[in-house]
């Protein structure tokens, strides 16, 4: 980094700072479905509680939820992802959301280790900015 110029190590400093916004953006994202997996999986439990026959607010759509009945809780019906579901029992359902958990969290954990990455090349980087800097001042 030293034989750069000083409009290289910005550009790679640009670089780095986009890549950084775009991880933070994705370790965000998978934060989010991690908790909504692990909420699903929670939701579980309370099925086999006996709640057959009780009222509740059945989502249509994203905001949209009507009222309805629970009636049999032997299977349910599992979002795969990508508009695929499937009817699986409440063991099958849980392990499902269970092993998505544990893959998101190795996703996140790896994004993690990239973004440490980055950052320290970021240091790296202005650190050699700085000196640059420094020697142009001190050369005029």
């Amino acid at each position: 980094m030293d034989r750069m110029s000083f409009q290289d190590l910005m550009q790679i400093r640009n670089s780095l700072e986009q890549d950084l916004q775009g991880l933070q953006a994705s370790l965000q994202q998978l934060g989010t479905a991690k908790g909504k997996y692990q909420a699903s999986a929670g939701a579980l439990d309370s099925l086999e509680e006996g709640v057959e026959g009780k009222e509740a607010l059945l989502p249509l759509t994203g905001s949209l939820y009507a009222p309805g009945k629970l009636l049999a809780q032997e299977r349910i019906l599992v979002d795969l992802g990508t508009g695929y579901y499937a009817e699986k029992s409440i063991p099958d359902a849980r392990a499902f959301m269970l092993r998505k958990v544990s893959y998101l969290e190795e996703n996140i954990k790896m994004a993690m280790e990239v973004a440490e990455t980055k950052q320290t090349q970021m240091e790296a980087v202005m650190l050699t900015m700085q000196v640059k800097q420094q020697q142009a001042q001190q050369a005029q």
